[in-house]
């Protein structure tokens, strides 16, 4: 049950501290629309920041009138005032949303962002003046490298969706042990709370593929992605599992480029095309540590090119899961 104003404000007569959650709502909505900007200047988030900045990629930096911080350092902060607002302890807030006081203490730590479930749970209880779920899309967004984050933040709105990757399996067809040992491997310097948020972050687009009107989606997969082993033979298997099944699906359409058909014109890269429902094209094409992001008409209709030429080339869709039927038998001989 969601807690009144009422009730809120009955616990605030008498309180010395009765206007400090409003200031801080106000200025956290002041900094929302400011983040974007190149500096932020809200006082009450700056004054609580500061304690929010050891040994955590989240938390505020208590220097972020030079560095803005992310979305995701609102989480903690809107969740430990509206907890302490409703004297909710930890313990009592677990009772009321049913996650465990520790989950609930690492989340208001920013050493993890909530789930999308915790997050819905938070707005059903609090109602608060920015939505938990939308702070949570939002950081997760911003998980994502800036070259990235036009084709994440638009997937949504895509009635097709093309792709291309030459060394690895597309990031909406991952599984979350192979996003976690790939992300593992490529950013070694991260926290384990880190990694953790970027998976729950790439897991959480595949919602697309669960809509009521999903996107087409058109993959063309190097099979080099196949061959190299990420992860164990069982997160392997369980990663060609995934492919075979989501294949059945039909909206759905894989194809492999098989390495005997020799170089491509995108080897190396990897290549996203969005086609929105409000008829523009965007696209993005990656190579390592960096990104191109375009809606150019002309660079979308080069790209597109090049995809319908890897399309050509590949196996059909009929062969392509044939040969990850191999791939995933070896798996299973491997035990």
């Amino acid at each position: 049950m969601a807690l009144t104003s009422a009730s809120v404000s009955r616990r605030r007569r008498g309180r010395d501290g009765g206007g400090r959650s409003e200031s801080f709502i106000r200025s956290v909505v002041t900094h929302q629309q400011c983040v974007r900007n190149t500096r932020c200047v809200c006082p009450t988030v700056l004054a609580k920041g500061a304690a929010s900045t050891e040994g955590n990629g989240y938390s505020m930096d208590a220097r972020h009138d030079d560095s803005p911080p992310t979305t995701a350092g609102l989480i903690p902060q809107q969740l430990r005032n509206l907890r302490q607002v409703h004297e909710l302890s930890q313990r009592a807030l677990s009772a009321r949303i049913r996650y465990a006081p520790s989950h609930i203490a690492d989340v208001e730590r920013g050493r993890r962002l909530p789930s999308e479930e915790m997050a819905r749970a938070l707005d059903e209880l609090f109602t608060p003046p920015l939505p938990f779920t939308s702070l949570l899309a939002t950081a997760q967004t911003e998980l994502v490298a800036d070259y990235g984050r036009m084709i994440v933040r638009r997937e949504s709105e895509a009635v097709r969706v093309q792709a291309f990757t030459s060394s690895v399996i597309p990031g909406l067809l991952q599984t979350e042990e192979y996003a976690r040992e790939l992300l593992s491997k490529g950013l070694p310097r991260e926290s384990a709370e880190s990694i953790a948020a970027r998976v729950d972050a790439r897991m959480a687009r595949k919602r697309i593929f669960d809509r009521e009107d999903p996107p087409l989606y058109w993959v063309v997969v190097d099979e080099c992605a196949l061959m190299r082993a990420i992860s164990t033979k069982d997160a392997m298997y369980e990663q060609f599992r995934f492919l075979l099944d989501i294949a059945d699906r039909p909206h759905v359409t894989i194809q492999i480029h098989p390495v005997a058909r020799g170089i491509h014109a995108m080897h190396g890269g990897s290549l996203t095309v969005l086609s929105l429902r409000d008829g523009p094209t965007v696209a993005t094409v990656e190579s390592f540590a960096s990104g191109e992001p375009t809606d150019s008409p002309t660079r979308v209709s080069q790209l597109l090119e090049m995809m319908d030429t890897a399309k050509v080339n590949a196996l059909t869709p009929t062969e392509s899961l044939e040969l990850i039927q191999r791939y995933l038998k070896e798996c299973e001989d491997a035990d």
